[in-house]
């Protein structure tokens, strides 16, 4: 199962409903429960980039309608995962003989996205003013 970050301190529906799902995939894979003998992980992603949803497309988007780009909250922090190192993090999990865990990759230091933001107007050549909080 892929799972996000977001299940740890669920703040939102797909947060909660991340974590049910763990919780239930534990709960089935337990061996002395007796539901399944189907081996079943979960891998707790960050924020994929390229992915659909991922801020990195919303920001180029932004650019090129013309900006600005538009942020949450300038110290807001993620945690960013190439789509390559995300698929080796998944087949990873899949190939270990083990069952009912949730595998949490170690991750760099999150991104502020304020910093994030600037970066990307920097290469775009943009004002420094650009971004809306």
């Amino acid at each position: 199962m892929i799972s996000t970050d977001k299940a740890v301190n669920p703040r939102s529906v797909m947060g909660a409903s991340k974590r049910v799902a763990e919780l239930a995939l534990l709960r089935m894979s337990d061996s002395k429960a007796g539901i399944t003998s189907t081996k079943m992980n979960a891998v707790r992603l960050g924020n994929v980039l390229g992915s659909h949803g991922s801020v990195g497309p919303l920001f180029q988007q932004q650019i090129q309608r013309g900006g600005p780009v538009t942020l949450t909250h300038a110290e807001a922090s993620r945690y960013f995962l190439m789509l390559s190192e995300t698929v080796e993090l998944i087949m990873a999990a899949a190939a270990l003989d083990d069952s009912g865990s949730i595998f949490i990759p170690k991750m760099c230091e999150p991104v502020i996205c304020g910093r994030g933001a600037a970066t990307i107007e920097r290469r775009a050549a943009l004002p420094r003013d650009w971004s809306e909080v």
